[in-house]
């Protein structure tokens, strides 16, 4: 937007010096002629008008809560990471933690397994969506999925509210 906003600036700015500048290349009329005709004025005031009422409208346009769509982003690259460490989990302990361990299998050696070479995640903010609430986690015939219901914790939802979804 701030990109937006500087475009519209330098047609503004640029349109006014070539203004200015048509204006001193133009010859004096005779007398009881004018130097600038109505119709040059008013094309210039319409344009330049409509350029600044772009802008204004640019500049006045309600905000999009970006801190929710950073949650979201921060979301999906927790549970890509999660899907990492669920791979990196696989390759050691040849499954993936059980419905009963969890995600927490991943921060904790439950299994009591030698090859256990974890933990597979740093902390366990890792573990949880940034609206604070742990990741949905099951494991069904072997395969995982993980699951944050978004801002709103409700099933469904758009934007910052719809669900994400990581699954084998």
């Amino acid at each position: 937007m701030d990109f937006l906003l500087f475009i519209v600036f330098f047609i503004i700015v640029a349109g006014g010096i070539y203004l200015l500048w048509y204006l001193k290349k133009k010859p004096a009329q005779k007398a009881g002629g004018s130097a600038i005709t109505l119709v040059e004025v008013t094309t210039v005031v319409i344009i330049i008008g409509s350029i600044g009422l772009a802008a204004v409208s640019a500049f006045l346009s309600p905000p999009e809560n970006k801190e929710e769509i950073l949650l979201s982003v921060i979301a999906e690259e927790r549970l890509d990471g999660l899907v990492t460490s669920l791979t990196m989990y696989r390759f050691d302990i040849l499954s993936i933690p059980s419905e009963e361990d969890g995600l927490e299998g991943l921060l904790v050696n439950k299994v009591g397994d030698s090859t256990w070479r974890g933990p597979y995640v740093l902390q366990r903010e890792d573990l949880t969506d940034p609206w604070g609430r742990p990741f949905q986690y099951r494991h069904v015939n072997g395969r995982y999925e993980i699951l944050s219901l978004g801002a709103d914790n409700e099933i469904g939802g758009n934007g910052e509210n719809r669900d994400l979804l990581r699954k084998e």
